[in-house]
């Protein structure tokens, strides 16, 4: 039984070990010629912690087993190093500047007048009255064509 359990382990890290090295090859194939390493890419923080799991617990059941994860951790290294800063340089600013471009003109900036952000509003309140009426009158038609079709 204990052997059992241990082979199904060993099995388990290959498929770890293998679904890692595809993780490692995902950067070098593209994603519209061959989409399934892509998923795999995406994955690759998931895998690696695996992979170190399985070292954890070869080292405290086999330890000649932990090899396997650690070569293919390191066989990566780079593509970890990547990923996770290890080292870095200190600079002068302090703090973290966050920006983004899709938000930038939801409800008007200074540069606007409050004229054409009342317009913009007024537009979006029209556009969901017409949006609101054209359900209802999806409805109606709905009802209408099923009491026809019941008369037939």
């Amino acid at each position: 039984m204990r052997k059992a359990f241990r082979f199904l382990f060993l099995m388990l890290n290959i498929a770890a070990v293998i679904a890692l090295l595809v993780s490692y090859l995902s950067v070098f194939i593209p994603p519209d010629k061959y989409w399934v390493p892509a998923l795999f890419g995406l994955a690759f923080p998931f895998l690696v912690a695996a992979n170190l799991i399985f070292v954890i617990f070869w080292l405290l059941v086999k330890p000649k087993y932990s090899l396997i994860s650690v070569l293919a951790v390191l066989v990566g290294w780079s593509m970890l190093s990547r990923y996770v800063q290890f080292g870095g340089s200190k600079t002068e600013n302090e703090g973290i500047k966050v920006l983004s471009y899709n938000v930038q003109h939801f409800t008007g900036n200074d540069e606007l007048k409050e004229k054409e952000v009342a317009n913009r509003k007024v537009a979006e309140h029209k556009i969901k009255a017409a949006l609101r009426k054209e359900r209802v009158l999806g409805e109606l038609k709905t009802i209408c064509l099923s009491l026809v079709s019941d008369e037939f």
